[in-house]
């Protein structure tokens, strides 16, 4: 995500996914959130959460492209609230 050579993780929760039952938190934010692969000689590997939304969530399709032609990835997401683009901001 922050193309820095090591592989990071784009993940989320679904909203709304398996009903008032069958969801461990129904009602809990419908995040967006990528997370930073980092590397350190005295702590070893960790990942970082950088949260994107709180209000979409992931649904069950999710992809990353260019789409603002800035060299870092951009979000797109689909699912029960619809569809949605998160364009990138490096420096931000």
């Amino acid at each position: 995500m922050n193309n820095d050579g090591l592989m990071d993780v784009l993940t989320g929760k679904r909203f709304w996914a398996h009903g008032p039952k069958g969801d461990k938190e129904p009602d809990a934010p419908a995040v967006v959130t990528w997370f930073e692969l980092t590397r350190d000689a005295k702590t070893g590997a960790r990942f970082i959460a950088h949260q994107i939304d709180n209000d979409s969530g992931v649904g069950t399709q999710v992809a990353t492209a260019d789409l603002n032609h800035d060299r870092t990835p951009d979000v797109i997401v689909g699912n029960k609230k619809g569809t949605f683009i998160f364009l990138s901001h490096p420096g931000r």
